[in-house]
């Protein structure tokens, strides 16, 4: 009998083992609208708003305690990004209408400590009213939180950055200080050996070794949209620009350009990186996530069975899950540390794909290892995320796919049988 219950028990155990493994997404909320966005604090709590579409009527920003279990609405208007402090409090930028328009621009900083029950303004830079620099906005993995703001009638600008949680804050006004020909601040980085680090929307990266002083300009070719962030055990610093990923393994002095591997991610404009040094990033295309930022797996892509959705807005990590928020409205999470990929690649099939690069057709087999009765699901996204094709076809036949309304450019294949996704690159020339 106590042999029998240790089997049943290890049984047990097995099979839990594997559910755990294949996790797929769970749906937790579902807003009434478009434009989810979700944001995950280092424990339970999280935080779902909406931000400005001319599609919404109405607005959500709601608040979990237990991982999306269970929802509270705390307020019902447009923020352009929030973000969790060490304790749990709630830092979200609030969108109000330009002076002199109709269109919603970040501008009111709004801070919670009783998880949404009631709301205070702070301060946004020197206590600016100008409008906030939403890209700045955040809380970097050493845990140092960071704003900004942009006044674009007085031409000045900068960002300010507090190590203790938000209590206090350093000014750092870039605009005053910064070289002549610097635009404006899209992230900001203080390192862990107290050097200030800056990438603008289009004219580079600077250092500053002075407080903000003095700004020298350590990476010669163009960076737009670059994305700071520093290795938590290696100090090796990262900007995640479009099309490339720079690493820097000597406080800045010198950057290498990495070469992501697959080619999707090299379309990333921003990545995280957890306390145990996982890189993530997510586009329009998909969630992924790698040890080194160069070869990156697909944790979540458009069409999985358990959703409905066609494109990713964002994603956010906690201590223990991944959350998603895609274009179905619809909030998912999923486990870290087990196999969240739900989209694993078949080793036995293959997707075959001619003439590459294509003009006028493509010319498409996939071989699931099954035989011609099985149906597997295409689509072709565009580098926006767009869909622009999707079909449903049978395996092991040739599939000829008309070209005539597609733009030049470079698009993703995707072939979904069952659990198993393949992904392709096509590269159309007309």
């Amino acid at each position: 009998m106590k042999q029998f219950t240790i089997l049943t028990l290890t049984i047990t155990l097995l099979a839990v083992a594997k559910i755990s493994l294949a996790q797929e997404w769970i749906p937790v909320f579902n807003f009434n609208s478009v434009n989810g966005q979700v944001i995950a604090s280092d424990g339970d709590k999280l935080f779902c708003y909406q931000s400005y579409n001319f599609l919404n009527e109405s607005y959500e920003a709601m608040i979990s305690l237990d991982n999306g279990s269970t929802w509270t609405q705390v307020h019902d208007d447009k923020f352009a990004t929030a973000f969790f402090n060490s304790q749990g409090n709630l830092y979200a930028v609030r969108q109000d209408k330009f002076p002199g328009t109709n269109l919603y621009f970040p501008q009111s900083i709004f801070l919670t400590t009783d998880n949404g029950n009631s709301w205070s303004t702070i301060d946004t830079v020197a206590n600016n009213m100008g409008q906030v620099n939403a890209s700045v906005f955040r809380k970097d993995n050493s845990g140092t939180l960071y704003t900004a703001f942009r006044d674009f009638s007085a031409n000045t600008g900068g960002f300010k950055y507090s190590l203790d949680d938000g209590a206090s804050w350093t000014l750092i006004p870039t605009f005053t200080s910064g070289p002549a020909s610097y635009e404006d601040v899209y992230s900001a980085l203080v390192s862990s050996n107290g050097d200030f680090y800056i990438t603008t929307y289009n004219s580079g990266l600077y250092k500053s070794v002075d407080a903000g002083a003095n700004w020298t300009k350590v990476y010669n070719t163009f960076v737009t949209l670059g994305y700071l962030n520093e290795h938590p055990t290696t100090g090796d610093l990262y900007v995640a620009s479009y099309g490339a990923i720079l690493r820097s393994t000597d406080n800045g002095e010198n950057w290498e350009e990495l070469n992501p591997d697959p080619w999707m991610a090299m379309n990333i404009t921003r990545f995280e990186i957890a306390s145990d040094g996982t890189f993530y990033f997510s586009n329009s295309g998909g969630a992924y996530k790698s040890d080194d930022g160069i070869h990156w797996e697909s944790i979540w892509s458009p069409g999985v069975r358990s959703s409905g959705a066609t494109s990713l807005l964002n994603m956010s990590i906690s201590e223990n899950y991944i959350y998603i928020s895609a274009n179905d409205s619809t909030i998912y999470r999923g486990l870290r540390g087990t196999s969240t990929n739900i989209s694993t690649f078949n080793e036995n099939s293959t997707l075959r794909i001619y003439p590459v690069p294509a003009q006028d057709y493509i010319t498409i087999n996939y071989n699931d290892g099954n035989d011609n009765t099985t149906k597997f699901s295409l689509s072709i996204t565009d580098m926006s995320g767009k869909l622009v094709c999707e079909k449903a076809l049978h395996a092991t036949i040739n599939h000829r796919i008309d070209l005539s309304d597609f733009d030049s450019g470079i698009y993703v294949v995707t072939c979904l049988s069952g659990s198993h996704t393949t992904q392709r690159k096509l590269v159309v020339n007309r």
